[in-house]
């Protein structure tokens, strides 16, 4: 029996390897089929045809395989420019994306990654140093509605778009509750807890409704 994981269909060149041993068996399958034919010919001709129709399907999906491997994601590299601009050089930032190690390679930032994530393993980033989270409409996160109510209430919003959105994350200086806000921080004595403190109203990106453009806060990242 042979069980392929999700990750071989999100990165289906990790079944290359596979290839030598999958044509061993293929090749004793098509032997073992040829000798139940009596004729000589019979035998000639069905594996003549046999190896026709496998080329052909090779060729197929050999073809989609290679054209897919030579696009480039332009969503990767547009968006990891715009990050790249928000985030300062040197700040640690989490990426939750489909392709998180991507995207986080395209902004020339040192961080973590990850396809989807919790709350409770944002906390544990933070305490690691996670200083930004991205997340995108490519990841699960980005639709759970009580993920995204807690980073709302508890983080401050960078910027967004349509397809994705950028929190300044919390340093890890005192305890942290369940909804990963801080505890006993300075700077957090209004009552909102959301966005927190003075000038989030500039500071915040609305979300674009047409296009994917990115609105960047009017005072610059630390």
């Amino acid at each position: 029996m042979l069980l392929l994981l999700q990750g071989f269909l999100l990165h289906n060149y990790y079944q290359l390897p596979l290839v030598p041993f999958a044509s061993v068996l293929a090749g004793a399958g098509a032997l073992a089929f040829g000798e139940r034919l009596k004729s000589e010919s019979s035998r000639r001709l069905a594996l003549s045809g046999l190896a026709a129709v496998l080329a052909l399907v090779s060729l197929f999906f050999g073809q989609d395989f290679v054209r897919s491997a030579l696009q480039t994601d332009s969503r990767v590299v547009v968006n990891g420019l715009a990050l790249g601009a928000l985030v300062g050089p040197g700040r640690s930032l989490l990426v939750v994306d489909r392709h998180p190690q991507s995207v986080l390679y395209a902004t020339d930032r040192r961080g973590f990654h990850r396809t989807e994530i919790s709350m409770g393993e944002l906390l544990d980033l933070e305490r690691l140093g996670a200083e930004y989270l991205y997340v995108s409409k490519t990841s699960p996160s980005f639709a759970e509605a009580g993920f995204v109510a807690l980073l709302l209430e508890s983080r401050r919003l960078v910027a967004a778009t349509n397809t994705w959105s950028l929190f300044e994350l919390r340093p890890p200086r005192g305890g942290l509750d369940a909804a990963g806000a801080e505890s006993g921080s300075e700077g957090d004595d209004d009552d909102s807890g959301g966005l927190g403190g003075e000038g989030d109203d500039d500071s915040a990106a609305e979300e674009a409704p047409e296009q994917d453009s990115v609105r960047s806060p009017s005072e610059s990242l630390p």
